[in-house]
């Protein structure tokens, strides 16, 4: 424990200490937020138009988007309810199909017409099998060891967790952000503006989020603080390394098992190109667990690159290693790309990403997939999503060479 407190408070004293201004540049919500970034990115409905043929459904919801305009103008309550069910098809064989309920809020306590000085955020998932099988059971039946979802509920058919709740706060003329309570890592640590989440762009947690790193799993009770330079920032995290995901507890602190990270951001305007974003995660956990159950104490690494190309394109790179087998990868690269806008409709998106991860398990071999989808901006609350999943080498059925996995996704933001 009194290692990562001391990497924990060394890295902040070192950003402190070689500060100079806050950049005035304004941040892509992702890049701060990821998937909270949904508050900010569905804040204003008439920037995303969808297409003419669902006007009326638009119109129609005219009257409840005023209501949380007022609602968050006078009370400074900011809320989203995200629907999002999917359904995948295993080509020769297998059905699965889950969603997801998500009520994010941001509460303005200290100044309803600025959150930065004061919120409270929060954040309540509920994932239920709409299926037969749950994800983990479709992936025994079409052979692979790569999660094809993130929203599997094994070993039940649903559950329920709060991701997050903590007070959030920015000092320093808006270059200091300090965060304190239940906290996930997909809201401030190892981001990217273009794999943001399964909900959202790519389905494949190989690609959106981190399969080798322990802390993208958990949840519990600590804080974060960031600090933000002209084209960089520093991000440290402290946090209880045996909190449970299911609930508010402070019953694990006590316990004295810790974790910590360390994200050194670069974020260049980058000539001829564009916006970038290049993350370097460092992480070390105490040991958890016992028995069979015991995951050892250890270090992780993670890069977490993207890079606009103009105002179409945009590229992006992920990596992950640690030095335990912590979860079902040992280390994963994915590289990606989309194309912003095809067919000129504003809020469409095209993507398409390959990854390599070598499995934990001594007895397996990596698997190697790549994925392709094309997000429709139907109307400014409704997308709709076709992809394709293609995996090579599955490991849990050796006979075959390829699977292939035809997915949709509808997601609604309230």
């Amino acid at each position: 424990m009194k290692g990562i407190v001391n990497i924990f408070l060394a890295a902040a004293l070192a950003g402190v200490g070689v500060a100079t201004d806050a950049s005035d540049g304004a941040e892509n919500a992702a890049s701060l937020y990821g998937e909270l970034s949904i508050l900010e990115d569905y804040a204003d409905p008439t920037l995303r138009s969808g297409h003419d043929l669902f006007r009326p459904l638009t119109d129609a919801m005219a009257g409840y988007f005023d209501f949380k305009d007022r609602l968050s103008d006078k009370q400074g309550l900011a809320y989203t309810i995200e629907i999002a069910p999917q359904f995948q098809w295993g080509l020769d064989g297998g059905y699965t199909a889950n969603n997801e309920t998500n009520l994010i809020l941001q509460w303005a306590a200290v100044d309803t017409t600025d959150s930065k000085r004061g919120s409270l955020l929060a954040w309540y998932q509920f994932a239920n099998t709409l299926s037969d099988l749950n994800t983990s059971q479709f992936m025994d039946r079409i052979g692979v060891i790569s999660p094809v979802n993130g929203g599997d509920t094994a070993p039940g058919s649903a559950n329920q967790l709060w991701q997050m709740l903590a007070w959030e706060q920015w000092f320093a003329d808006e270059a200091l952000r300090f965060g304190v309570g239940k906290l996930t890592t997909r809201t401030f640590l190892n981001l990217n503006r273009y794999a943001v989440s399964d909900r959202e762009d790519f389905f494949s947690p190989m690609i959106v989020n981190n399969p080798v790193s322990p802390f993208t799993a958990r949840n519990g009770m600590g804080a974060f603080g960031q600090y933000h330079f002209d084209t960089s920032y520093l991000t440290t995290m402290l946090r209880e390394a045996d909190g449970t995901s299911t609930d508010i507890s402070f019953d694990s602190i006590g316990s004295g098992k810790w974790e910590g990270a360390v994200e050194l951001g670069l974020t260049p305007q980058v000539a001829g190109l564009g916006q970038g974003y290049y993350r370097f995660t460092a992480y070390y956990t105490d040991d958890i667990g016992a028995g069979v159950d015991l995951q050892p104490h250890g270090w992780s690494a993670a890069l977490s690159f993207d890079q606009d190309f103009g105002d179409k394109y945009a590229g992006l790179v992920r990596y992950a290693w640690a030095s335990e087998r912590y979860r079902a990868f040992k280390q994963r690269i994915a590289i990606g790309a989309q194309i912003k806008a095809p067919l000129q409709f504003e809020n469409d998106r095209i993507g398409v990403a390959a990854w390599w991860a070598e499995s934990s398990a001594a007895q397996l071999g990596n698997e190697t997939g790549l994925e392709l989808f094309w997000k429709l901006q139907l109307a400014p609350y409704l997308e709709f999503t076709p992809d394709l999943q293609v995996i090579f080498n599955p490991q849990q059925d050796t006979t075959r060479d390829v699977v292939y996995v035809a997915n949709l996704r509808l997601r609604v933001v309230l």
